[in-house]
């Protein structure tokens, strides 16, 4: 009786860590908004956008719940930022090599 005991107590735990395992590995993410133009954004997202890269290159924007993410390239370097709908930056993350950084950053 006791062995029947055991088992069926090693059977629930073992059913029971895979389903918590597979909950832990579910992902939700929320569909893709891409807005065609600047203009399709908030005015004050627009006015800090141009005022911080006005040389920017391959501009594309994507819009997540109420912020706006910005992809660019400026100075040979790839861009992604994040800006709340008040036009603060939230975010950017740049992607470029050493040679790029500015010689303070680099000492």
């Amino acid at each position: 009786m006791k062995k029947k005991i055991l088992f069926i107590t090693g059977a629930l735990i073992v059913s029971q860590a895979v389903l918590f395992a597979q909950d832990q590995g579910k992902v939700v993410t929320l569909p893709e908004i891409r807005i065609s133009s600047i203009a399709l954004t908030e005015p004050k997202i627009a006015d800090a956008f141009k005022k911080a890269f006005p040389d920017a290159e391959n501009l594309s924007w994507y819009k997540y719940d109420k912020e706006y993410l910005a992809k660019f390239f400026a100075k040979d370097m790839e861009h992604n930022m994040l800006f709340k709908q008040n036009g603060y930056t939230k975010y950017d993350i740049s992607y470029g090599y050493e040679g790029q950084l500015p010689e303070e950053i680099k000492k």
